[in-house]
């Protein structure tokens, strides 16, 4: 019952498009790890295709038990990868279960942890042992003894990182299994358990260069320590964290170069490489890394916690965690300017996506003009280039969905920095010749929300001394009076009766908000008491990725968040909202810092949200 865990994932990629020896090593993703698996294929359900592969039945008692069989004998706990929970929370969750691959399972420390310290199984959930939708969200790990008994559950995996594993699975063999022999003293296993000064230590006894004193330096974010650490080096894992070190220093063009030339060979590192080369069916390469969900850096012990059941880190710190997250986005801006981790769905084809990234950048732009102050010249240098990036119509798809976003998030990014009214007049005018007759703007069908983060964007950059705005605030006004109900509850979309209080949580408040901005009489306060009332809804389904519970869903998230955020800047006491919103966001960073709902949207977009809500909330 064995099965190398790449060929789970063998009909994830574009059939045609793809060098064969390539797709070969992206197979070999994770295959170093003695899997037990049920054999399950992993399919997105977002595929422009829609060909679904043919599966056998698993026989899933008979693996468990076999799991349980062989943990008696070794007197090991299971580690259950838990990659599927059935439902229709998830579109796309094997592009989760990639870069949980690419990033933990191919890191040869790792797997020949798990090997010699668990017995590891690989089987999609059923309602087995209580995994079910929303109590657990995909990918996770659950420890079981041999007799099935469940000692830990980690789940929510949305920052896959070695390091974080490595002390998760240490952290549970402590407390609940037979602790691992401790490893011959070196500076690999110094650095493994995150003891910088022992591995240092072990260093001082070497002569010439050595690939742990690049790991060590990129651990650190020290990237010249680590190239000249790396400096006379050329196994396949120097090479690798050279192709790092590039792509964290907006180098992402020598990154790839150096990663072809690596899948060349055939070892972890080749893997690992071919992961990020390997193209989906919405054009984007498959790997974790081009898209930031790969973290190779270390943080502050109290990221890691004693025994972590998910890759938060909730804060107190409100300056420490704007600083970690502003820290994140300066790490991940591309080489042209453009935040572009997004994967966002291709409905109905990857021609959105260049709307995608200028909406996003636009965004990061605002959320680092509202914390320029913590570092004035890296972050006036990141906004520069972020400018020339949405200011560059080559960036733009005309015409295409998401198209209104970006318009509306470079007004915002305009309205704070001011004195561009000019560049704001352009921007309004083409925002009025995408409204439709009705008065609304689509994303992908006409709706009040996204007419109203519109209108959010288009009340900035009036106050902001932009003109021609009014004639069209009032008929989105109009528009999404079209669609209210009672308490100002909103409809999905143009042409259907309003909604229930749940169902519009994340846009009632946003909605009633830019009637009052365009002029209109509306019911603010209803409707924000609405939004806290059902937040417990919207946070279950945050890492969500499609219509996870009725309307809600992770990808309404932030967007929810921010706009109603927005919206309580002119209600009647902002002051009590702003101090939730403010407890919200600091119980959701990540350990590297950033923040995220829906996986397809990435991090880059989550941080600059939560950056932009933490800063109109802050005292």
């Amino acid at each position: 019952m064995r099965f190398a865990a790449a060929l789970l994932i063998a009909t994830t990629f574009a059939a045609s498009a793809q060098d064969d020896d390539l797709k070969g090593k992206f197979r070999k993703l994770g295959s170093s790890i003695e899997w037990l698996s049920d054999g399950h294929v992993m399919i997105d359900a977002e595929s422009i295709t829609r060909r679904l592969p043919e599966q056998k039945p698993a026989d899933r008692d008979a693996l468990f038990a076999e799991a349980q069989k062989r943990a008696a004998a070794s007197k090991r706990l299971i580690l259950w990868h838990v990659f599927r929970v059935p439902g229709r929370h998830m579109n796309r969750a094997h592009i989760l279960d990639i870069y949980l691959q690419a990033a933990v399972f191919s890191d040869p420390d790792v797997a020949a942890f798990i090997n010699s310290n668990f017995v590891p199984l690989r089987m999609a959930s059923d309602t087995r042992l209580g995994i079910q939708t929303f109590d657990f969200v995909e990918p996770g790990f659950v420890f079981l003894t041999a007799d099935g008994k469940v000692v830990h559950k980690a789940d929510r995996i949305r920052t896959f990182s070695a390091s974080w594993t490595l002390h998760l699975l240490r952290a549970v063999l402590r407390k609940f299994g037979t602790a691992p022999p401790q490893p011959k003293p070196s500076a690999r296993t110094y650095r493994l358990l995150r003891d910088a000064k022992s591995a240092e230590d072990e260093l001082g006894k070497l002569k010439g260069p050595h690939v742990e004193r690049a790991w060590l330096a990129l651990h650190r974010a020290d990237f010249a320590a680590a190239e000249k650490a790396l400096e006379g080096l050329d196994s396949p894992e120097a090479e690798y964290v050279r192709s790092l070190v590039e792509f964290h220093t907006a180098r992402e063009g020598e990154a790839v170069a150096r990663w072809k030339r690596l899948a060349k060979g055939d070892d972890p590192w080749a893997w690992k490489s071919a992961a990020n080369l390997v193209t989906e069916r919405d054009t984007l390469p498959m790997g974790p890394t081009l898209h930031s969900f790969e973290d190779v850096f270390w943080h502050p012990d109290g990221a890691y916690g004693d025994l972590p059941k998910d890759t938060r880190w909730a804060r107190d710190d409100l300056k420490d965690t704007a600083r970690r997250a502003i820290e994140f986005l300066l790490r991940n801006q591309r080489s042209n300017g453009g935040f572009e981790d997004s994967r966002y769905v291709y409905c109905p084809t990857p021609k959105i996506l260049p709307n995608v990234f200028v909406a996003a950048t636009a965004l990061a732009a605002a959320a680092l003009h509202d914390w320029r102050a913590a570092d004035p010249e890296r972050i006036g240098r990141a906004i520069e280039r972020a400018e020339k990036y949405i200011l560059d119509d080559a960036h733009l798809a005309p015409g295409q969905n998401e198209e209104c976003y970006a318009h509306a998030y470079r007004l915002v990014y305009f309205s704070k920095k001011g004195g561009a009214a000019e560049k704001m007049n352009a921007i309004v005018k083409r925002l009025g010749e995408i409204q439709d007759k009705n008065g609304y703007w689509a994303h992908e069908y006409p709706n009040p929300f996204c007419t109203a983060a519109v209108v959010h964007a288009l009340w900035m950059a009036k106050r902001a001394g932009a003109e021609g705005v009014d004639p069209i605030l009032a008929r989105a006004a109009a528009a999404i009076r079209s669609t209210r109900g009672e308490s100002g509850r909103q409809a999905y979309s143009a042409r259907r009766p309003p909604s229930g209080a749940q169902d519009s949580m994340a846009r009632s408040a946003m909605c009633e908000a830019a009637m009052i901005m365009a002029g209109e009489k509306a019911e603010l306060e209803p409707a924000l008491k609405d939004y806290w009332g059902h937040l417990e809804k919207l946070e279950a389904v945050r890492v969500c990725d499609f219509h996870a519970m009725g309307q809600l869903g992770g990808f309404f998230y932030f967007h929810g968040v921010y706009h109603t955020a927005v919206a309580a800047s002119i209600s009647e006491t902002p002051g009590d909202h702003f101090k939730r919103f403010r407890e919200q966001m600091l119980r959701l960073p990540e350990i590297d810092g950033s923040f995220i709902d829906s996986h397809e949207l990435g991090k880059c977009y989550g941080t600059a949200m939560a950056l932009l809500v933490l800063k109109l909330s802050s005292p």
